[in-house]
């Protein structure tokens, strides 16, 4: 759910791809930390037990606008933190 067509085509030919004449390379360590990836997957499962729920979430949980998008998509509702 977090990659896209490229990536999934770097880590097939071994992290590394050439189109238009440039050369791309795809960290083998490549994608969120632990902890990013847990609360996303945990989002999404909220998401499918409860569909007719309202899901809110304080803050964004990366700085990430696609994953946030998606999630935007799917009716979550961010709850901006009020400093002070």
């Amino acid at each position: 759910q977090f990659d896209s067509e490229m990536v999934q085509e770097l880590k097939a030919s071994n992290h590394i791809m050439e189109r238009g004449g440039i050369q791309f390379h795809l960290a083998k360590d490549f994608g969120f930390c632990w902890g990013v990836e847990r609360s996303i997957n945990l989002a999404y499962s909220a998401i499918e037990t409860f569909p007719d729920k309202q899901i809110h979430i304080t803050n964004e949980l990366i700085h990430n606008p696609t994953v946030n998008d998606r999630l935007h998509g799917k009716n979550v509702n961010f709850i901006k933190k009020i400093e002070g």
